[in-house]
């Protein structure tokens, strides 16, 4: 079952609101807990790609401080 998460666009003038599914690699949400605790989304109104850390059943938006500690892919 795959898991999808209300979020709200951070990007200034955008602030699309919506159910959303992680953006990167859709596999690791086959299972009902996922594994992973930081989840990247890309809305679809801006194209903004965002990230959020998973708590339980619900994601916190990352700080942009936070944002920019994140490894690069």
């Amino acid at each position: 079952m795959l898991t999808s998460y209300w979020v709200t666009c951070p990007r200034l003038g955008c602030h699309w609101s919506g159910d959303l599914l992680p953006h990167d690699d859709q596999r690791a949400w086959a299972a009902a807990v996922p594994a992973k605790r930081v989840v990247t989304f890309l809305c679809p109104k801006c194209d903004c790609e965002f990230h959020a850390r998973v708590k339980g059943d619900d994601v916190i938006p990352l700080q942009p401080q936070e944002e920019l500690a994140l490894p690069v892919a």
